[in-house]
């Protein structure tokens, strides 16, 4: 077996760093004072937003999706941007970067994932912004916007006030996601696997495979694969298109968030993994398999390789993704059994892993227009 073998320097890993707010291309939205401290409120106009990027980097448990290359890459699907950033003697102290599609007659809807990205504890100007948020969404004429929180939003619950309602109408906002905590020794993750889950890994030690780590002409092989993947597993392939997926790799890949790993047995490609190095989570985000010697159990032993290189690069978690929060509590549960179709699902794949469930905020849904908003009050008591 070769593992592939990188020195992993901290400072290397990106290249965004903290500045003083420079105005250019941006325009003043409003301003308010809070606490005799004067905030000003910018919306920014251009797509790629480095300053923007810099804070959102710095702020701990954010999330790559509100950098603002991914409002980029989105616009390739038909969303616009609105970007809200708070700036405090021109220090960016919160913000939030809203997705948004056309509906009809002008109006708008909107999708806000992992926000807003908060770095100051002031309850007051928390509770002015999430006003603000509402201003906002009137002024830029969107019909309904569906928010999913940042980690960090149990510390601003209180604040969040009684005109956003929790999200039963749109069913694809991930509740939960499979997490190994990478501090622990090898053996200690070992032993929190399933057996099965290790008696797969140790068939790695009887064939010959590595791990290389793969560039931009290694891509379409990879988008191959997972095309291939998701035909046999009956979804839609994301991203949708080779386009979106260079465009990815284009911004991210730029500033060390992005690595392409290969696996191969002998010199045989055989699956392909595109992982988010963020902060301190490496993030195995999107695969493709050939589907070929499935006997080995190679998705498995690359797993197990990825692990063991994302903890000697210092990351300290292993984020597996979105799972099914109730499938990941039988599993986790002595006395409920899983269904065989449990069994088969991505959940029980990752929880095998020995992963703990991480929960995630519940989302909220914001109806601007006052008879639509009734309808969706009444839906929803009826609903309880």
């Amino acid at each position: 077996m070769e593992l592939l073998k990188e020195k992993y320097i901290p400072e290397t890993r990106t290249t965004f760093n903290e500045k003083t707010f420079n105005q250019t291309d941006h325009i003043i939205f409003e301003e308010f004072t809070v606490d005799d401290k004067s905030f000003k409120v910018y919306k920014s106009l251009n797509v790629i937003d480095e300053q923007w990027d810099d804070f959102v980097y710095s702020v701990e448990n954010s999330c790559f999706q509100q950098l603002s290359g991914w409002a980029d890459i989105k616009k390739l699907e038909g969303w616009d941007f609105i970007r809200i950033i708070y700036v405090i003697d021109n220090k960016i102290l919160a913000g939030y970067q809203l997705l948004t599609k056309k509906i009809f007659w002008g109006l708008k809807i909107a999708y806000l994932n992992h926000g807003p990205v908060i770095k100051i504890k002031d309850d007051v100007f928390i509770k002015i912004m999430f006003n603000h948020l509402l201003k906002v969404l009137r002024k830029e004429k969107v019909l309904i916007s569906v928010i999913s929180p940042s980690e960090n939003f149990n510390e601003i619950r209180d604040d969040f006030n009684s005109h956003y309602q929790k999200n039963v109408m749109y069913k694809k906002i991930i509740e939960a996601e499979a997490e190994l905590d990478l501090s622990l020794d090898e053996n200690t993750l070992l032993k929190r696997m399933l057996r099965m889950r290790r008696q797969n890994i140790k068939k790695g030690e009887f064939f010959e495979h590595k791990i290389v780590e793969g560039g931009y002409e290694d891509l379409q092989d990879f988008f191959s694969l997972m095309v291939e993947t998701c035909k046999r597993n009956n979804v839609k392939p994301n991203p949708p298109n080779f386009e979106s997926l260079e465009k990815i790799w284009e911004y991210f890949h730029s500033r060390n968030l992005l690595k392409l790993y290969k696996f191969l047995i002998k010199d045989e490609l055989v699956s392909s993994i595109l992982a988010f190095e963020y902060q301190d989570k490496f993030i195995p985000w999107k695969y493709g398999w050939s589907g070929k010697h499935s006997s080995l159990k190679p998705n498995d032993v690359f797993h197990w390789e990825l692990l063991k290189l994302a903890k000697s690069k210092g990351f300290t978690k292993y984020n597996l993704g979105g799972i099914n929060k109730s499938v990941a509590e039988r599993f986790l549960s002595k006395e409920c059994m899983l269904s065989k179709k449990g069994q088969k699902s991505s959940t029980f794949f990752k929880m095998g892993f020995g992963c703990y469930i991480k929960k995630l905020p519940e989302s909220f849904i914001y109806i601007s227009n006052p008879l639509l908003r009734m309808v969706y009050n009444f839906f929803i008591t009826i609903r309880k």
